[in-house]
């Protein structure tokens, strides 16, 4: 009996705290944000973006700053697949606002042109908590001086909350 007590306890217990988790937790908002990526050339692993959507009208990322790579593997044996190229990459994206950082890992996959899937993994200041994911693309080439592309256009599209 008294087995079965302490079980009704925990579940009652349960049942009450699980509204007021649910209650903390928000919306996903849809989010697109867009920038070049440089590969090669004075601004290699450099860059901005602009973003826009009701993420950014919410507050829960901002509508602007510059991008950093701060980590790339290539999957083993580049460029020997037929099946293209996979790269892992991690970004940092700062805020022209002040209001803080975001981490972004990309799975990309390299075949004509580079498509890739988003997940947001840390943030400091106001996106310490931010979540989100989503899916992009290099939307056309960027060319430097010679004939040879230095980079893409990124666009990201997804939900953050």
């Amino acid at each position: 009996m008294r087995k079965l007590t302490l079980i009704a306890a925990v579940a009652a217990l349960f049942l009450v705290a699980l509204p007021i988790g649910a209650a903390g937790a928000t919306t996903p908002e849809q989010v697109t944000f867009e920038g070049p990526a440089y590969f090669a050339g004075p601004d290699a692993g450099t860059g901005f973006f602009t973003a826009t959507g009701p993420a950014i009208d919410s507050g829960a990322m901002c509508p602007g700053g510059t991008v950093a790579d701060i980590y790339t593997k290539a999957a083993p044996k580049m460029g020997q697949s037929p099946n293209g190229v996979n790269l892992q990459i991690v970004k940092e994206f700062t805020c022209d606002d002040d209001t803080g950082t975001f981490l972004i890992k990309l799975q990309v996959h390299i075949t004509y042109y580079p498509t890739f899937n988003w997940v947001v993994v840390d943030g400091t200041g106001a996106y310490e908590d931010l979540k989100g994911n989503g899916d992009g693309y290099g939307a056309f080439p960027l060319f430097g001086p010679g004939p040879e592309p230095i980079g893409v256009q990124d666009v990201y599209e997804g939900k953050l909350h």
